[in-house]
């Protein structure tokens, strides 16, 4: 049944995400001055590497085999910039990006300490950001990267028939 492998395969690349992102936090934490906990960070980390997931998932199903990985790698790159990096994009561009959803909850995380002190809801309008949403946002972010997988099911299923047993 190519649903149960496919969501087999899913569900064993989890663990691999969870360290990958443990790696990372624990990195970031280690060289920069600590603005979020370690278990906010973590959170929007993780959010973050099973969006880039799902969305290398769809490239290694479309592209061949030979060029997947490097190409995977380039996508997961430019795709932050277009979806949550840019501020002057249009709306819809950045409301459908992983990388807008987890750069809001970042950046309400990193900057609730500070509300008393700073203009806070100034910078966040600058960016459109919303505050205090950081749950609605790694959510959002979480399903973007199952939808990313539920694509790549179908273009798994549909590509490439004669290739497949």
């Amino acid at each position: 049944n190519k649903l149960a492998y496919y969501i087999g395969r899913s569900f064993s690349m989890m663990y691999r995400i969870a360290l990958c992102s443990l790696h990372f936090a624990a990195l970031y934490l280690i060289q920069c001055e600590q603005v979020v906990t370690t278990a906010e960070l973590y959170t929007v980390t993780f959010a973050v590497f099973f969006a880039v997931y799902g969305l290398a998932s769809i490239v290694s199903v479309i592209i061949p085999i030979q060029t997947a990985s490097l190409v995977a790698v380039v996508v997961a790159l430019i795709a932050p910039v277009f979806g949550g990096y840019v501020r002057n994009l249009p709306d819809v561009m950045k409301k459908i990006s992983y990388a807008w959803w987890a750069n809001e909850a970042f950046f309400s995380y990193a900057t609730d300490d500070f509300n008393g002190i700073y203009m806070v809801e100034k910078s966040a309008d600058v960016f459109d950001y919303i505050l205090d949403q950081t749950g609605k946002d790694i959510f959002v972010a979480f399903m973007i990267g199952f939808i990313y997988r539920i694509i790549t099911y179908f273009c798994m299923i549909g590509l490439n028939r004669d290739k497949q047993s």
